[in-house]
């Protein structure tokens, strides 16, 4: 066998036609594209993360109270959930893990953040009661308990907010 003397030109077009090729074999198994989530406006994100969190209502009533740590997982399994409708494709648990990492948190703590916000207004909304004497204020009531409707409202709004708050920087 003959070794063949290559030019420097040729050898730098085989050296780029190979990585053009690997590049482009690569981009099928990597799945979905990134996307810009600081570009979208918020009615988009918010309709967008309405898409990926309702899935939480298949096995949670939407207006009865249930444990935040119940929410949180099915949250969680919503956003990962690789069985998405056509119009949850514009969001992916990616997407979403990129964005608020770039804030410096994490999934969990955006959607621990909007879930503390749903269990407060949650408690908040206890029956009236009526008053006669003006005493100091109790504590605030936090029982770890909202509802579905309520936690998807508040940690939409949450993850809007960290998506901004990179966009500021």
């Amino acid at each position: 066998m003959r070794a063949v003397k290559l030019s420097r030109s040729t050898h730098a077009r085989i050296t780029l036609t190979v990585a053009v090729v690997v590049a482009l074999a690569w981009l099928p198994l990597r799945g979905q594209q990134h996307h810009n989530l600081d570009a979208y406006d918020n009615a988009t994100l918010d309709r967008d993360l309405e898409g990926e969190l309702d899935d939480i209502y298949e096995d949670l009533n939407p207006d009865a109270l249930a444990p935040v740590s119940e929410i949180h997982a099915d949250m969680i399994d919503a956003l990962q959930d690789d069985g998405d409708d056509a119009d949850e494709d514009d969001i992916d648990f990616e997407d979403l893990e990129d964005e608020v990492e770039e804030d410096g948190v994490t999934i969990d703590q955006v959607i621990d953040r909007g879930l503390q916000q749903a269990d407060r207004l949650a408690s908040a909304r206890g029956a009236m009661t009526w008053v006669l004497a003006r005493l100091p204020a109790p504590p605030q009531r936090v029982d770890s308990r909202t509802t579905p409707r309520l936690a998807v409202r508040q940690v939409k709004g949450s993850f809007i907010m960290a998506i901004r708050d990179v966009r500021r920087e």
